[in-house]
């Protein structure tokens, strides 16, 4: 018998197919994940400032007053009995800095994120937080953009 023996191998037009296919699902597939991402996020900041508001309401309650004004990035005196020094220090989990306001801004006790000086969050993804457990509004009730940018805080006392 003539003819050509079988090639066992694949084509270069066929591995080319192939990486193509795979091109295309890792682009229709990649952006799912971003979206998966930034709502695990979101969530977990939610779940952390609820932790957070709720110690400054048992920290008030204790000791007879808010806990005071701190920079940003650092806990207040006699705070650190009620939270976790690592999940502070580590900051959010959209980024920026955990603070805590006290008779400022308006306001008398107030959690929050500031993202000062890095890569901030716009207010249309702060409004889809505050969504999820406020009136999605930035101006009213808990959750609230405080008198500049890149700075967000559940009001516990206003």
């Amino acid at each position: 018998m003539g003819g050509r023996a079988l090639s066992r191998g694949f084509t270069l037009v066929e591995l080319l197919v192939v990486v193509m296919i795979l091109g295309i699902l890792v682009a229709v597939v990649i952006p799912s994940f971003k979206g998966a991402f930034d709502s695990s996020q979101q969530s977990a900041f939610v779940a952390d400032i609820k932790i957070y508001s709720d110690a400054v309401h048992l920290f008030a309650v204790q000791t007879g007053d808010w806990p005071e004004d701190s920079s940003t990035g650092d806990i207040p005196d006699g705070f650190l009995d009620y939270i976790a020094l690592a999940d502070w220090d580590d900051g959010t989990p959209l980024g920026g800095q955990w603070d805590v306001e006290h008779d400022s801004y308006g306001i008398t006790s107030a959690v929050g994120v500031v993202f000062d000086g890095g890569p901030g969050r716009d207010d249309e993804y702060m409004q889809e937080i505050d969504a999820t457990y406020d009136d999605g509004l930035l101006e009213s009730r808990y959750f609230r953009e405080i008198e500049d940018d890149n700075r967000y805080y559940h009001i516990v006392a206003d």
